[in-house]
């Protein structure tokens, strides 16, 4: 989840709203705000500033990782067997948007639909 969506609050008043996180690292996670933070919003900066702490950054290109594989591979079946073993995820609500291929997509709004009859 990006930042940004994650803590609204803080990214509305921070100044340096473009920065990279390798930028915002060297600073030791130091965020340049327009306003002094309300208490509420230093404590989400010290949420914020704990979870970047565990972030080790490389020169190599960003890779997807696939979480329902072991390799990391995206598979329909590894998303098939999630949503048959929990159930479809009430939070997924716009299939549409997803950086998917819209085969995938299409599969996806059927399953969310109950479009299609599946077999054990």
């Amino acid at each position: 989840m990006p930042l940004k969506e994650k803590y609204p609050e803080l990214f509305e008043i921070c100044t340096n709203t473009d920065a990279s996180v390798a930028e915002v690292a060297e600073s030791r996670w130091h965020f340049p705000m327009r306003r002094w933070p309300t208490v509420v919003l230093q404590i989400q900066i010290r949420e914020l500033q704990i979870e970047l702490g565990s972030v080790i950054l490389s020169d190599e290109d960003d890779k997807p990782r696939w979480r329902w594989t072991k390799s990391g591979q995206f598979t329909v079946k590894s998303v098939y067997k999630q949503l048959s073993n929990s159930g479809v995820d009430r939070s997924f609500k716009h299939p549409w948007k997803a950086r998917i291929p819209p085969k995938i997509k299409v599969w996806l709004w059927l399953i969310w639909h109950n479009a299609i009859a599946t077999k054990r």
